[in-house]
């Protein structure tokens, strides 16, 4: 909401940033792509990328990496899930084709 301010233009420039850099800032530190980050996180993400060279690299590395791992958890919660209903399904096939057919077929209930 800050950037979308009108004087966020003036008030960056005198900070020496410009809005396309805060933009890209704002989603190196939204690691977790909630389309929010505190000020707090945003101030230490420029502190930190404030000097050049190596540090800067450093921590693009870092925020990259953290953007990553949100990324990677959010997939294995889903796939957890997934996997769960598949297990669900496949139990409840199994239980209801083993009493319809009135023996059990070889396959037993997945864990």
């Amino acid at each position: 909401q800050v950037l979308r301010r009108k004087d966020a233009k003036s008030i960056l420039k005198e900070l020496n940033l410009d809005i396309d850099s805060m933009k890209a800032m704002f989603k190196l530190v939204d690691s977790e792509q909630r389309g929010s980050v505190s000020i707090t996180e945003l101030c230490e993400a420029v502190m930190q990328l404030q000097g050049s060279g190596p540090n800067v690299h450093a921590t693009m590395i870092l925020f990259q990496t953290k953007r990553l791992l949100a990324r990677l958890s959010r997939l294995e919660r889903t796939m957890e899930v997934r996997l769960d209903n598949l297990k669900e399904s496949v139990n409840s096939s199994t239980l209801s084709d083993s009493s319809t057919a009135g023996r059990n077929s070889g396959m037993g209930v997945i864990r």
